[in-house]
């Protein structure tokens, strides 16, 4: 995520989420998965509960249906001190979504500012709730995942604080042979990164790992991980897609 500049290809993927005929998984769907697992919907709820201000961050995920989706989260609270910042790679991404933001959140503290996500422009210990929906999968390498998730930890408060984190795995190890989440995926597996294509154009490609090697650097990174909605993200691309996801609920460990 370290390039700044949009692409004609990463524009079209914007089109794509834009276009209402196109069927989209969004932050609404990650949302709605939360309220089907009650300690995930719990360690929500606790953050939302706060009587002081909150934070949202939410990374590369600037797609009008996202920021919608997070201001409904936000406004249960109806706390005008509250703040959503959108931290997206593309300059005319960031321009787009200021006004829109402007236009239909007038008066509210919503910021959509440039930047990269493993290289946060934001302070430490700022942040009640990170969301990465799917944003991770921009990496290319361990280390860059290596510092996406201590970005996290960096920005997140010490107490109640957590991380709603999406993100594409290897689809071929969903095979029955490599167990019911990947975990008899070989070790010569674990890290090799495989190629994907979130939309039809496949000169747009990202990266994604194993389950595995995810839940291992969450593990390294000092994070407490809740696993949810595994069985849908198995299932809710199409198959030749070849394209899974999971989600995870991530809290400070030590830091709580």
């Amino acid at each position: 995520m370290g390039n700044l500049t949009e692409t004609a290809h990463e524009q079209a993927y914007r089109d794509f989420f834009l276009d209402e005929g196109n069927v989209v998984i969004t932050l609404g769907d990650l949302l709605d998965a939360v309220n089907e697992t009650p300690e995930v919907k719990k360690g929500l709820d606790d953050i939302l509960a706060k009587e002081n201000p909150i934070t949202i961050l939410l990374e590369g995920s600037a797609f009008v249906q996202n920021l919608d989706a997070v201001n409904r989260l936000i406004s249960s609270r109806d706390n005008p001190s509250d703040r959503v910042i959108l931290i997206d790679t593309s300059e005319k991404a960031v321009s787009e979504h200021q006004q829109y933001v402007a236009d239909r959140f007038p008066g509210k503290n919503y910021f959509v500012v440039r930047g990269d996500m493993n290289a946060l422009p934001i302070a430490s210990y700022s942040v009640d709730l990170v969301i990465n929906d799917c944003a991770i999968n921009y990496n290319t390498t361990t280390e860059e995942n290596q510092r996406t998730l201590g970005e996290f930890r960096r920005v997140m408060k010490p107490h109640n604080s957590a991380v709603l984190l999406s993100l594409v795995v290897s689809k071929e190890l969903d095979s029955p042979q490599y167990g019911m989440n990947q975990e008899n995926t070989p070790v010569e597996l674990v890290d090799m990164p495989s190629v994907f294509y979130p939309i039809i154009d496949h000169s747009l490609t990202r990266t994604s790992w194993s389950n595995p090697h995810y839940k291992r650097l969450i593990s390294e990174a000092g994070f407490r991980a809740v696993e949810y909605d595994i069985e849908t993200g198995k299932t809710a691309f199409p198959e030749e897609s070849n394209v899974s996801y999971r989600r995870f609920f991530l809290t400070g460990g030590e830091l709580e």
